[in-house]
């Protein structure tokens, strides 16, 4: 399951200064403009100017079988936008969406890692390897299984059938 619980607020009707919002370590007047202990810079100047002219906001987690991509950050400086339950529950739906794609995405990536590997072993052998899946019919060869057998391409061959044409070919 992907997908989580997001939050939704109105800026402009919670007291308090952007830290207390959960902003910690946002250069404010409050803390002297300073974060992580190095001076204020044009930047900081940029995203306090913006933090302080937001007046709605919604964020919901990307998240996908217990693990945290990242989040879906929505914000308006316009006084006459306020995002509602349904804005958040659309909001929702669109993260865990995004988290499963991330997700796939993630775990493609995996796979590929891992055949590109196993590829490269196999190659590296310097005996014949077969793969045949349940019904014999060969799925992988290796470079080597190829020059034994004498062929260019038996993926998709049938091993039996295989075996028989190798059979022939030693005996004629």
């Amino acid at each position: 399951h992907c997908g989580g619980m997001g939050q939704v607020g109105r800026l402009s009707s919670v007291p308090g200064n952007a830290e207390s919002h959960g902003c910690q370590g946002v250069p404010t007047e409050e803390n002297g403009g300073a974060r992580r202990g190095r001076p204020q810079t044009e930047d900081d100047e940029d995203f306090t100017a913006v933090l302080g002219s937001l007046k709605s906001v919604m964020c919901a987690p990307l998240l996908c079988a217990d693990e945290v991509y990242g989040a879906v950050y929505v914000s308006s400086s316009s006084i006459e936008v306020e995002y509602k339950t349904a804005d958040l529950q659309f909001l929702n739906r669109m993260a865990g969406i995004m988290a499963a794609q991330i997700a796939t995405s993630h775990k493609l990536q995996v796979a590929k890692s891992q055949t590109d590997k196993f590829e490269t072993i196999l190659a590296g052998l310097h005996d014949g390897v077969l793969i045949v899946d349940a019904d014999q019919k060969i799925l992988l060869a290796n470079q080597t299984a190829l020059e034994i057998f004498g062929l260019a391409k038996i993926d998709g061959m049938s091993f039996r059938s295989l075996l028989k044409q190798f059979h022939h070919n030693l005996t004629d």
